[in-house]
C-alpha cells in the first residue's frame, strides 16, 4: 500500500510465532494455535500472573472460541480464524517490542497510541 514490502518469512526474533507467506501472500504459522491458546486459557483461569498482555489476549480469544459458534466450525476454518487473530496479536506484540515497552506492564495512553501509530505506519 505504501510502497514497502514484507519479507516472505517473519521469524520469531520479531514475533512470538514464525510466519511464512503462501503463494497469495497470506502468512501462516506451523504452531498449533489451538493447543497454545487452550494452555494459556488454563493458566489464566488458574491465576497465572506471568502472562504477557498478548498471551492474556490469546487466552481470552480461546474463551470466545469455546463459547460461540466458532467452536462449531470445521477444524480447517478454526485454524484459519485463529491465524487471522494471531497475526493481529503478533503485530501488536512486535510493535510493543520495537518501541521498547514492557510486554507485562499496562500501557499508558501515550504508549497505546504509539503502538497504534507503529502498526499503521510500518509494514514490517
Amino acid at each position: 500500500m505504501f510502497g514497502g514490502s514484507i519479507a516472505p518469512t517473519i521469524s520469531t526474533d520479531l514475533t512470538a510465532h514464525a510466519w511464512v507467506a503462501d503463494a497469495t501472500g497470506l502468512f501462516h504459522t506451523a504452531t498449533d494455535l489451538k493447543a497454545e491458546w487452550i494452555d494459556l486459557h488454563t493458566r489464566l483461569l488458574n491465576g497465572d500472573t506471568t502472562l504477557t498482555a498478548v498471551q492474556h489476549a490469546e487466552a481470552n480469544a480461546q474463551t470466545v472460541f469455546e463459547n460461540t459458534k466458532l467452536n462449531d466450525l470445521s477444524a480447517s476454518m478454526q485454524v484459519r480464524d485463529r491465524e487471522d487473530v494471531q497475526r493481529e496479536f503478533d503485530a501488536v506484540g512486535a510493535a510493543i517490542t520495537l518501541l521498547g515497552y514492557s510486554q507485562t506492564a499496562p500501557l499508558t495512553t501515550q504508549q497505546y497510541l504509539a503502538v497504534e501509530r507503529a502498526l499503521q505506519s510500518h509494514a514490517t
